[in-house]
């Protein structure tokens, strides 16, 4: 399996007060300056349980990618959407999560041991629109969708694959006679980064100042 951990920056660094973050108008305005902030330090690493060292990236290049992720599902989704998150623990799942509140989405865990029945419960109770989806949940979120309790869900955004996953292309085609439209990870992140998005979520305005986290 893989780990994932997250590290914050060390006292006496230099770098600035925590009025920095503490002082922004919003939760996801608080990640960005975080990201902004803290830009070399190191932030989210991960490593196969096989090996020894953590491989870490840092908090500009997580800030990076979270933009990006952020653009890309703002292209197929409007604004207060909900989003499921269904994967093992990997970086990936961070990202999706800061990326939600970077555009005003709404995020819903979904356990990757939870039964068809129970995740056809949570994506109908709570009304997701879209998911973000390991290899290994895909067949698990298609299932719930053939279930008919979750008519909201139209998109998967598939994360990529990890060492001993294969993705068959027959899983792909079941979700998609089923309604799901299914983009790759790496997919939504170029065009995210083409797209050159204003985050919602991410201001100071009236607007940012007005919507509750």
């Amino acid at each position: 399996g893989r780990q994932t951990a997250s590290r914050g920056v060390r006292a006496g660094s230099g770098m600035p007060t925590a009025s920095f973050i503490e002082d922004a108008p919003s939760l996801a305005s608080a990640v960005a300056r975080a990201f902004t902030c803290y830009g070399s330090s190191p932030h989210l690493g991960s490593r196969d349980a096989s090996r020894g060292r953590f491989t870490w990236r840092t908090y500009a290049q997580t800030g990076e990618e979270v933009a990006e992720l952020a653009a890309g599902l703002a292209l197929s989704l409007p604004r207060r959407s909900c989003v499921a998150i269904a994967s093992q623990n990997r970086e990936e799942w961070l990202l999706a999560d800061w990326a939600c509140a970077y555009d005003d989405f709404i995020s819903v865990g979904v356990h990757t041991s939870w039964p068809v029945s129970k995740v056809e419960q949570v994506l109908n109770d709570a009304g997701c629109d879209a998911a973000v989806a390991s290899v290994a949940c895909l067949p698990t979120i298609a299932s719930a969708k053939a279930g008919g309790t979750a008519p909201r869900l139209a998109l998967v955004v598939l994360l990529p694959t990890l060492p001993g996953e294969e993705l068959h292309t027959s899983t792909i085609e079941t979700a998609e006679a089923l309604g799901i439209r299914v983009l790759q990870y790496d997919e939504v992140l170029a065009a995210g980064r083409a797209s050159q998005s204003t985050h919602t979520g991410v201001g100071f305005g009236a607007d940012a100042a007005s919507c509750p986290d």
